[in-house]
């Protein structure tokens, strides 16, 4: 599929899509999400771990991570993602605060006390510890995908491009300005964790057992969704969309 994201690009359909930021973090108090930013966000199993945090320049950000279980946070007030549909864009920045982590934030077709973390993740993004566990680096992955070493203390650009024709996506990511034109491509056609005929309606972190014992392991900002209509949608627009999607597959 990683041709398929430019050609929506020039063919306007990514724009003809209903981009928003999701959140920044910047209208919370900082605290557990739980206290301070639930809703959207809801903190869900034990203590939940995740938190609003200032990284000390006034930039806000959640913050999660956990040493003895799951623990993690979602938000289900995102605009769905349809089944059937092809070219919606998640991003997101990522950053690592810790070596020894073992987390994950991504899409899923289900939310709240229904959650069974890995069971429903669809789109899954992680960073981990990697062999050498004490060298400043860590691992970007991707379910079904592919995994890159990347630097502890840097914000990354990700986005996963979303295919619910096939239950399918692409990741790409790239370090400073976020360019998608220009980023990295990470993983081609990785399958959903798990297939779905249903559409993505929450976004989702977690950490799992890790090495540290931190709410600050994994850090999310500037979550941004790019929902493509679907078909039908694109047809009464004018657009052709419907004929462009299929011809890809």
């Amino acid at each position: 599929m990683k041709r398929l994201i430019f050609m929506l690009m020039a063919a306007g359909l990514v724009a003809a899509g209903q981009a928003a930021l999701v959140d920044d973090f910047e209208s919370y108090s900082l605290g557990n999400v739980r206290d301070v930013a639930s809703p959207p966000w809801t903190a869900i199993d034990g203590t939940g771990q995740a938190d609003i945090f200032d990284d000390g320049t006034g930039n806000q950000y959640l913050g999660f991570g956990w040493s003895g279980g799951w623990r993690g946070t979602y938000n289900d007030t995102i605009a769905p993602i349809a089944d059937g549909t092809v070219g919606s864009v998640l991003f997101f920045n990522v950053y690592a605060n810790a070596e020894g982590l073992d987390h994950s934030f991504g899409l899923s077709d289900v939310a709240g006390v229904d959650i069974d973390w890995y069971d429903d993740f669809e789109i899954q993004i992680y960073m981990k510890r990697n062999a050498a566990g004490d060298d400043g680096k860590v691992i970007l992955g991707a379910r079904n995908g592919s995994e890159v070493e990347v630097d502890t203390g840097t914000w990354y650009n990700v986005w996963a491009i979303v295919d619910q024709l096939n239950d399918t996506y692409d990741v790409y990511y790239s370090t400073g300005a976020a360019d998608l034109e220009t980023a990295i491509l990470h993983s081609d056609d990785a399958a959903f964790r798990n297939g779905t005929s249903d559409s993505l309606t929450a976004l989702v972190g977690c950490g799992y057992y890790t090495d540290e014992n931190s709410q600050q392991e994994m850090w999310i900002d500037n979550i941004d969704l790019t929902v493509v209509p679907e078909p039908a949608t694109l047809i009464l627009l004018g657009l052709g969309g419907a004929a462009l999607l299929r011809r890809q597959r």
